[in-house]
């Protein structure tokens, strides 16, 4: 974890970019998501409640001047993320500030052969957290995108519902 840290700490003192730490494009993660888009959060039912559906737009674009992306959503209410390739950790980093204060940092290793990016916390993925699961991102067609929201229970996968993100023209 330590060395993880340090990695982070060189690239932000250098303003982003560091020998050793240099940035892909983002275009691989822009050019599948980038866009303006209306999101339906689907909650699935639950003892208590039917499934409850939470509307909220979303932006996705370059950074300037960089080689990021940011995901802006829910406007003054949700928050902002931005995304990058980090080369010397071979993975993706999608490091998400909540304007409540909160703040996630999750990895992808980048799209499999279907185009799933799976985008694990650090927990998940540096310790193996046996009940972390990933949020799922998918363009499933020219005008959409999905995220799906998983966790391990007692070693099983447990869905907890998804997104849907359609076009905003």
């Amino acid at each position: 974890m330590k060395t993880l840290i340090a990695v982070f700490a060189v690239v932000i003192a250098a303003g982003g970019t560091a020998p050793g730490a240099t940035f892909q494009p983002a275009s691989l993660f822009f050019t599948a998501f980038g866009g303006s888009w209306s999101c339906a959060a689907h909650a699935p039912a639950a003892k208590t409640a039917r499934e409850r559906i939470f509307r909220t737009p979303w932006i996705v674009a370059r950074a300037p001047g960089g080689d990021w992306t940011t995901v802006r959503w829910n406007g003054n209410r949700g928050g902002i993320a931005y995304v990058a390739y980090v080369r010397a950790l071979k993975m993706w980093l999608y490091d998400d500030y909540h304007y409540d204060g909160s703040f996630y940092r999750d990895f992808s290793t980048g799209p499999d052969a279907k185009g799933i990016w799976r985008w694990y916390d650090s927990h998940d993925q540096l310790h193996a957290d046996p009940n972390g699961g990933p949020i799922e991102w998918q363009r499933v067609s020219a005008t959409s995108f999905r995220q799906t929201y998983w966790s391990k229970e007692n070693g099983k996968r447990v869905y907890h519902g998804y997104s849907l993100c359609t076009a905003v023209r």
